[in-house]
């Protein structure tokens, strides 16, 4: 089973000069990642046009503002058999956002 961590575009290393997935504050999904990594998991990184090359996807979500980028690219994303977990700070109401993920776990 390949798990992948998706990268908004928006946090993408080439969006930024100075800040990235990798700088920012992403603490929640990267212990998720570590727990799987740990368990003999191979968990990567992913971006809309690689998201069919894993089984589960991760989406952090840190804030509101994050849904309406995430679902502008998970739009353009390829099918495929992977089911989508979202979680993260941002989560709270998530009715309006059904249609985008698999699973979803608060906080």
């Amino acid at each position: 089973m390949k798990i992948g961590i998706y990268i908004q575009q928006k946090y993408a290393k080439a969006n930024y000069s100075s800040e990235s997935f990798g700088v920012r504050l992403f603490a929640g999904v990267e212990v998720v990642a570590d727990v799987l990594r740990r368990s003999g998991l191979e968990v990567g990184y992913c971006m809309s046009g690689t998201v069919s090359r894993f089984d589960i996807i991760l989406v952090s979500i840190t804030a509101q503002c994050d849904w309406f980028a995430y679902i502008r690219e998970r739009e353009k994303w390829p099918r495929g058999n992977y089911k989508v977990i979202v979680g993260g700070a941002g989560v709270l109401n998530v009715r309006p956002f059904l249609p985008w993920f698999d699973v979803c776990v608060w906080g």
